[in-house]
């Protein structure tokens, strides 16, 4: 378990077996001892957010809702097994409610072979259908900001007290440079632009991204210098 501020840990060692690298699935401890989970990695993260909750001293049930950033499968591979252990919500935005819960087939990346297809993902009823604007209370307020374009429901949260964006795939940060999500997995690009030019008028000092290294200092004038938003 990694705690990178008071309330916001990390769930260790969330992969896919054989490919190299892990993905940052957060949690957020209140402090009445609820927690939401940000994303659910792949399947086989029972296991491991089970261990983050014991360090943390909290049981399954404290886990009330799952926020999905969006449905690509290496966000929602785990959910399944998440809800059956902890009987948490599945909050997602309400584009891309319909792929999470089966109503929706699920795309193939825009400029991928469909070859490319996947894992294998078990869908999950959707509790809350969100539009992106709702603030929930936690943390001194976690706003959910709708920001399209990777795909058409992407979500990001902002921690304003906290100082702290979990951007989801919009940003990544490879190598200390901040970087676009691939284009290849990317169903508007010129969404996605507008959404990272909305997110770079914003003042936060973290940023933690799904694929890549959490940034503890400068965060926003970064994402404005590496991505010449300026």
């Amino acid at each position: 378990m990694s705690e990178l501020l008071p309330g916001v840990f990390l769930v260790d060692g969330v992969g896919l077996p054989g490919r190299p690298g892990t993905v940052n699935v957060s949690l957020l401890v209140a402090d009445d001892g609820t927690a939401t989970l940000v994303d659910a990695g792949f399947p086989g993260i029972a296991e491991k957010l089970a261990a983050t909750l014991l360090e943390a001293g909290l049981v399954p049930s404290a886990v009330r809702r799952v926020i999905i950033t969006h449905h690509h499968p290496d966000h929602t591979g785990g959910l399944a097994e998440v809800i059956e252990m902890t009987g948490a919500e599945v909050w997602a935005h309400a584009a891309d409610a319909d792929v999470i819960d089966g109503t929706a087939p699920r795309p193939a990346p825009p400029h991928m072979p469909p070859a490319a297809t996947r894992l294998t993902v078990t869908p999950v009823p959707v509790d809350l259908r969100l539009a992106g604007g709702e603030t929930l209370g936690v943390l001194g307020g976690c706003e959910i900001v709708h920001t399209p374009g990777h795909t058409a429901g992407h979500l990001s949260l902002f921690l304003r007290s906290q100082s702290l964006l979990i951007a989801g795939d919009i940003l990544r940060r490879d190598a200390e440079a901040v970087t676009r999500a691939p284009e290849a997995y990317t169903v508007d690009p010129e969404a996605n632009e507008e959404s990272l030019r909305r997110l770079a008028g914003l003042a936060f000092e973290r940023f933690l991204p799904y694929h890549g290294d959490y940034l503890n200092a400068g965060a926003s004038e970064q994402i404005r210098r590496d991505l010449q938003l300026q």
